[in-house]
């Protein structure tokens, strides 16, 4: 019977023909069950695999300025290809990218990686003027930008903490996507990179290839206690991914499960789980199930 049920066994693999993904599902349970007020909730054996990509097309973009000789600024949008990277294959994909469509003709970019978890640009041109790369500081608006205005009475420098309008500076930019940036991977959270001829070697600070640190599970249907930097309040139980390779199973290491108290009385049938990041952004999980149970302690228990 509904009311005498303690544990409810949630297995993505058995969503709604409705759902979109394991990392954004419904299921509806056979039988309702009912929750009394006063009870206690909590999410237990929350286990799923560690399948995310570090680049994926939401965090493939870095911004690079590019000065050749002429003088004419030219703003790229760099994408990285999707995929599980080391430092080492980072580091090629990054130059193969850097070179492919460059504006700097008599020159080539090279990225090397270092045993301190770091990037070294270079750009080889004997003839270019400068070049930058963005950080994620730029990007957000969280710090100035000096950027060259052709005003009537000649080039202007003036800064900008306006992303679009420090992109839409340049001579020829890109279009600016609407996706995320690997400023932070590649080691530019608030640095920004600037070569000239004087300087054309450039050294990141320190990448990281976490794509996820900790995954919420959210749920609007259980009780809410619980509150993001994003402002969410339907967070119901997390996982701290810290260590956790490509292919090993990511369960909940905290010592006691959340537990979710039930004020009013709760039926509970109809179900909706989003999985999301540190971000808040819903983790693709490429296919691959999400399980862990619901368990229920009543007042008379």
């Amino acid at each position: 019977m509904s009311e005498r049920t303690s544990r409810v066994y949630i297995d993505s693999t058995y969503k709604t023909t409705a759902t979109s993904s394991n990392g954004d599902f419904r299921v509806d349970l056979v039988f309702p069950v009912d929750v009394e007020a006063g009870s206690q909730i909590s999410i237990q054996g929350l286990m799923l695999s560690h399948v995310w990509d570090v680049i994926d097309p939401r965090n493939n973009h870095i911004f690079l300025q590019e000065v050749p000789g002429s003088g004419v600024v030219y703003h790229r949008v760099i994408d990285l290809g999707t995929g599980q990277y080391n430092l080492g294959t980072l580091a090629f994909e990054l130059e193969r990218q850097f070179n492919l469509n460059t504006n700097i003709a008599d020159g080539q970019w090279s990225v090397t990686s270092d045993n301190r978890g770091r990037f070294t640009f270079y750009q080889s041109s004997p003839t270019f003027m400068s070049a930058r790369i963005y950080s994620a500081a730029d990007i957000r608006g969280m710090r100035p930008i000096p950027i060259n205005w052709q005003f009537p009475n000649g080039n202007f420098v003036a800064q900008s903490d306006n992303w679009r309008l420090t992109w839409s500076a340049a001579d020829n930019s890109d279009p600016l996507p609407t996706t995320g940036d690997a400023c932070s991977v590649i080691g530019l959270p608030y640095r920004r990179l600037d070569f000239t001829p004087a300087y054309p070697a450039q050294v990141t600070d320190h990448a990281d290839l976490a794509r996820h640190r900790v995954l919420h599970l959210c749920s609007r249907e259980l009780p809410q206690s619980s509150q993001t930097p994003h402002g969410r309040g339907d967070v119901v139980a997390s996982l701290v991914c810290a260590g956790v390779s490509p292919g090993a199973i990511v369960h909940n290491s905290h010592s006691t499960p959340t537990i979710l108290h039930c004020h009013t009385h709760l039926q509970l049938q109809h179900l909706s789980f989003q999985v999301r990041d540190q971000a808040d952004e819903i983790v693709d999980l490429s296919g691959h199930a999400v399980t862990f149970e619901i368990c229920i302690q009543r007042p008379y228990e």
